[in-house]
């Protein structure tokens, strides 16, 4: 990553890694993503790019993603029913589907159902141009190939996202590579169901098949066949929240931008400017969630299954409590107590921190769960030295409750505070 360093906590075991060529500015990076990984380096040498690229990986294979897409019935019951499946693989299915009662592994696919089960599962999906829009969207992008790196010798950029179990000996891949002629994305159907062996357990759980062979139909096991699939090769990655920079002044305008989204929205508005301005994805994600922040299902969340973050901002950095209110316009409205007042201090009038960490209490409040992962650009931002050690601290006591966290960082505070908490690990 030219100048740009990865630094990993000691002994995590890494289970996802990502490797990058000719990708912005990157000339090339490998990074194994462990429980805190942190990006630091000088400016322009991609920490953001690799960061943003994570985001859009986290949303097209996270948790979750939709694994039933609208298309998928009309694409699965077209497929089917085609000659190949009909006359070729339906009897070669159904032995197959046999053999699992007998066998305490799966046995190998036959390779004519694999073509079959990899074709299929490339039109259901759609994961290639699934992966091209989320670029375009989170980078706000016109063309896939401004990404690629100039000056580069080729003319594409590669991205492959590896993620392996610690009882697997080789991990599973997914290349990604795009430039400006066309873009492929490959995965290996066959090392997804060397995988499977749960599947089996799924499908014997039901009844035994010796009962169900005649009197269900060869689609329904080839559509639980497809399902576990499914979440073998979408479901790797836990789901991901973005916090980009520059948070205290996103803060400070959301409730202006949110006005004239309104007026603008309004039938018959005569105030439509002629050209919208395109706000990238991560930037667009981050405001959408601060507008629905707080919702009945969120609120119902709300602590039962926090990993404590929140509360360690709010009683160590900012002396007193993040305020969210509804606005008379529905959408929320956020403030500020400090310790010992018996009224809220709008965001307009509170120091800078406040404001920058007041996204991060609330996505911890309302958002976050064990198991997510939270993309935090400049963490340090709007802190003192002491805070920002501070800080630290909180973010690696929530990935001791099961958060993974990703920061981009220039505080040699942070990475002292860092350093310290290793070596007390030690």
């Amino acid at each position: 990553m030219e100048n740009a360093e990865v630094l990993t906590a000691a002994g995590a075991d890494a289970k996802l890694s990502l490797t990058v060529a000719d990708f912005g500015p990157i000339e090339q990076a490998e990074v194994a993503l462990r429980p805190f990984t942190v990006f630091v380096g000088p400016s322009n040498t991609g920490k953001s790019y690799l960061a943003i690229l994570l985001y859009v990986l986290h949303r097209c294979f996270g948790r979750n993603r939709d694994l039933r897409p609208s298309r998928f019935d009309r694409v699965f019951q077209r497929a089917f029913n085609r000659k190949p499946l009909g006359i070729i693989c339906e009897a070669i299915f159904r032995d197959w589907i046999r053999s699992l009662g007998a066998r305490n592994s799966i046995p190998p696919m036959p390779q004519a159902l694999t073509n079959y089960v990899r074709t299929f599962l490339q039109e259901a999906q759609g994961l290639n141009s699934e992966l091209e829009d989320e670029l375009e969207r989170c980078f706000a992008l016109n063309d896939l190939h401004e990404l690629c790196r100039i000056p580069s010798d080729g003319k594409s950029t590669s991205v492959t996202l590896r993620t392996k179990r610690s009882s697997e000996a080789i991990p599973f891949a997914y290349d990604f590579r795009f430039g400006v002629d066309s873009s492929q994305l490959r995965c290996n159907i066959d090392d997804v169901l060397s995988r499977l062996l749960p599947m089996r357990e799924s499908l014997l759980s039901l009844a035994e098949i010796a009962e169900l062979e005649e009197s269900l139909p060869t689609t329904f096991w080839f559509s639980l066949l497809i399902d576990k699939i499914q979440r073998e090769m979408f479901s790797v990655v836990p789901k991901a929240y973005y916090l980009p920079a520059d948070r205290t002044g996103v803060m400070h305008s959301h409730t202006v931008v949110l006005r004239s989204l309104v007026r603008d929205a309004t039938a018959g508005s005569r105030r439509k400017s002629e050209e919208v301005p395109i706000l990238s994805g991560v930037l667009a994600d981050f405001l959408e969630n601060l507008i629905t922040i707080g919702g009945a299902d969120q609120r119902s969340r709300r602590n039962k299954d926090s990993v404590g973050l929140e509360k360690h901002i709010e009683r160590e950095i900012l002396k007193g409590a993040v305020q969210l209110d509804k606005s008379e316009s529905k959408f929320p409205a956020f403030g500020y107590r400090p310790n010992g007042w018996s009224a809220d201090l709008p965001l307009s009038r509170a120091s800078s921190m406040v404001s920058e960490l007041t996204p991060l209490v609330l996505y911890a409040q309302y958002l976050i769960e064990p198991g997510d992962l939270v993309i935090i650009e400049e963490p340090e931002a709007h802190l003192h030295p002491a805070m920002q050690a501070e800080m630290t601290r909180a973010l690696a006591r929530s990935v001791r409750r099961g958060l993974r966290v990703v920061i981009t960082t220039h505080s040699e505070w942070v990475l002292e505070a860092l350093g310290n908490l290793v070596q007390l690990s030690a």
